[in-house]
C-alpha cells in the first residue's frame, strides 16, 4: 500500500511536493540576475494568491506582481494598492515584503501553487 493509499491519508489527498519542486526549479532557472520574475503584465493571465487577513479575519484574492526563489523557498509580491509593481519597484523590496508560497502562515498554499504553476510560463 502507498503512502497516498495508507490509513493515515484516507481522503487520498495528493503530495504537491512535486509540482512545488518543478515550480520554484523553473522560477529560480528564469528569474535571471535581478533574481525574480516580474508578473505585473496586462498582456499575460494574472496570477492569484489568497491571503488571510488577521486583522479582519478574512481571506482576500491578491494579484501576485513578482515571484522568486530565496534560500531555496519559493516566495511572491502580492498587490498593495498605490504601487506599481515594474522591475525597479520590485528590486527596492525589503525580504519582509515577500511571502513564502508554502509555509506562510497567511498565505493559502494550494490555490496560489497552482495559479503560479498555471500561468508563470507565460512571464520569461
Amino acid at each position: 500500500m502507498s503512502a497516498f493509499e495508507s490509513d493515515k491519508n484516507p481522503m487520498r489527498i495528493p503530495d504537491l511536493t512535486p509540482m512545488y519542486e518543478a515550480v520554484r526549479d523553473f522560477v529560480k532557472e528564469h528569474q535571471g540576475d535581478k533574481g525574480f520574475i516580474c508578473t505585473d503584465d496586462n498582456r499575460c493571465d494574472t496570477i492569484w494568491c489568497i491571503v488571510y487577513s488577521e486583522i479582519s479575519g478574512t481571506a482576500y484574492e491578491y494579484e501576485v506582481k513578482a515571484v522568486r526563489v530565496k534560500h531555496n523557498t519559493l516566495q511572491v509580491v502580492y498587490d498593495t494598492p498605490g504601487i506599481i509593481y515594474d522591475g525597479d519597484a520590485v528590486m527596492r523590496m525589503s525580504d519582509e515584503e515577500w511571502y513564502d508560497v508554502q509555509f506562510d502562515d497567511n498565505v493559502y498554499f494550494i490555490p496560489t501553487i497552482f495559479n503560479i504553476a498555471e500561468n508563470i510560463q507565460e512571464y520569461v
